[in-house]
Parts: C-alpha cells; structure tokens; sequence
C-alpha cells in the first residue's frame, strides 16, 4: 500500500484501476488527475489507500498486472464502459466528445447523440465532475438548433435520473416544445415520461393563451 502523507493525503505516484460495467472493461488512470475534478473518485481513491480496501492480492502481480496490488480498483458495475471511455479524454482536452462505442465521434449530432451526452451528463452529476458537466452543457446547447426531433427515450432518462431543477434537465424541458408536433403526444410519450409530458402539455398551453 502506498506510503501516507503526513498532511494524511495520499501520495499521487501509482495508478489506479477502474473496473466499469458488468463486463468489468479496466480503465488505468492517474489519481492526482481525476481526483482534481471529482470528488466521488477523491474519496473513494483516499479511503482504499488509508484503509488497503479494493487491492487484489496476487502471489506475483508482473504476471497479471491487472491485479497488481499496488493499483487499488474502484468497480462501477452499473455504469457504461462508453460513458467512462469519453470522460478520460476530457480530463486532458476538455473537450466533451458524443461517448460511442466506436472510436469515432458521430460526423453529425442527431438525437441519439444527443441522448447519449445526457447520458454522459448524468454520469459526471454522478462522480461530481461539476467543469465537465458544464463543458456538456455547453456543446448541447450549441447543437440542439440543429436537431430535428429529441428521443422519447432522453425525456425519460431525464425525468428519472435529473433533478426537478437540474440545468439540463431545464434546458432540454424548454427546447422539447419547440420540435414537439401532434404525433408527439402518444400514450407511450405519458408512460415513460409522465411528469416530463405533462409539463410540456401545460407549457403549450400556456403559450397558446
């Protein structure tokens, strides 16, 4: 286990392992770094190198260094390996790219794209990643005057894992009248987005008056 600071911070020279998905895809990452803009992974990063927690113990780690015990592993079983395969470049380019599971970014941002950035927005709400939730805000923004319609299915996931006054969860209630058209209002649009379809419901009207 690595050596503890007297300040009781924890040294920055070893890499950790995050273990994502069911599937458990291994990602190695520099704790200094991800720590600095997440505060979920800080914690969880201090609290197994005080406690020894989340290290697998191996006979002879150089013949699987996957568990090496000096690299502590932190698993996020429900999570998707695309998400968390986006959020590492933004760690050093800040630049929020659509997650894919394809190593190529869309060429144009339709509304699965748009779909999974929301579903990248709500990983980084997650792990507390505050400067790379905006960066998404900011590229959602500036895409969504270009969309021709937004996935029954993003409503839901919006409604379900965003708070009421979450800023894109706002944002994405404000833009949806804007390509909503008759065929919108289906019964699915009120089963798996309830109170999201009624809110829009309620805004058209009141801009009808």
């Amino acid at each position: 286990m690595p050596n503890m600071k007297n300040t009781g911070d924890y040294e920055y020279t070893h890499i950790a392992r995050i273990m994502v998905g069911k599937s458990e895809v291994v990602f190695f990452v520099y704790p200094a770094t991800i720590s600095r803009v997440s505060p979920f992974f800080e914690a969880a990063l201090s609290y197994l190198w005080s406690t020894g927690e989340g290290n697998d113990a191996v006979d002879d780690p150089a013949k699987d260094p996957v568990k090496d015990p000096e690299k502590p592993v932190i698993r996020l079983p429900e999570d998707d390996p695309a998400i968390f395969e986006a959020f590492l470049p933004w760690l050093y380019t800040s630049n929020a790219a659509v997650p894919s599971s394809k190593h190529d970014e869309p060429e144009h941002f339709d509304p699965r794209a748009l779909h999974r950035m929301i579903e990248f927005y709500i990983f980084t709400d997650k792990i507390q990643a505050i400067d790379c939730k905006n960066a998404i805000v900011a590229r959602i923004y500036d895409e969504l005057p270009l969309l021709s319609n937004i996935l029954l299915d993003t409503c839901s996931i919006t409604e379900q894992h965003l708070p009421e006054f979450d800023g894109m969860r706002i944002m994405i209630h404000d833009w949806y009248p804007g390509f909503a058209t008759p065929g919108v209002f289906c019964s699915r649009f009120f089963e798996v987005a309830p109170v999201f379809a009624l809110d829009v419901v309620r805004d058209l009207a009141e801009r009808a008056r």
